[in-house]
């Protein structure tokens, strides 16, 4: 169980650096006003609370938050009230949804709206935004969207990589 835990939290981490990498390479590429934020992280986070109980998708849904709320100064509320409330939508949602790439892709364009609808009302009321839902969306959250959308299959073959390596360590201790 130790081991599921650890392989998932390095799995977290190396999508958290990728998120990282993407959306400063996509801020060098200089297409201002367009901003597009990779969250690869928030896809698999979708993709492990197939799998487990809510207690551990929040769990893991507070850590990450908790780790972006630490790397972007600033933003206190916004990252840890937007991401629980929208895995624990989700979570909901996902558990009378089936789990065939089409309807993930549905639930992940509804997730990510969510999100976003979430995060600009936290923005504007928390850090004094003044932009208006048209621009946002325009600017910011159809990229995120869009962008995040064509990355999916990306990270659900990472996802299926990631369990398929867990269910072999199992078995092979299992083995023993």
């Amino acid at each position: 169980m130790r081991q599921l835990r650890i392989i998932h939290a390095l799995f977290l981490v190396t999508l958290l650096i990728f998120d990282a990498s993407l959306t400063l390479l996509f801020d060098r590429m200089g297409l201002n006003p367009f901003l597009f934020i990779s969250s690869m992280h928030f896809i698999a986070l979708i993709l492990m609370a197939q799998n487990e109980s809510f207690l551990e998708t929040m769990g893991k849904t507070t850590l990450v938050a908790l780790w972006l709320e630490m790397n972007h100064v600033g933003s206190l509320p916004v990252f840890f009230v937007s991401y629980i409330l929208t895995m624990s939508v989700i979570y909901f949602i996902q558990e009378k949804v089936g789990t065939e790439t089409s309807y993930f892709l549905v639930l992940l364009m509804i997730a990510l709206s969510l999100k976003e609808v979430i995060v600009y009302f936290l923005l504007v009321f928390t850090q004094n935004l003044v932009i208006s839902p048209g621009s946002f969306i325009a600017y910011r959250s159809f990229w995120l969207i869009f962008g995040n959308i064509l990355l999916s299959p990306i990270i659900i073959a990472l996802n299926k990589y990631v369990h398929r390596f867990i269910l072999q360590r199992t078995q092979n201790n299992y083995m023993r």
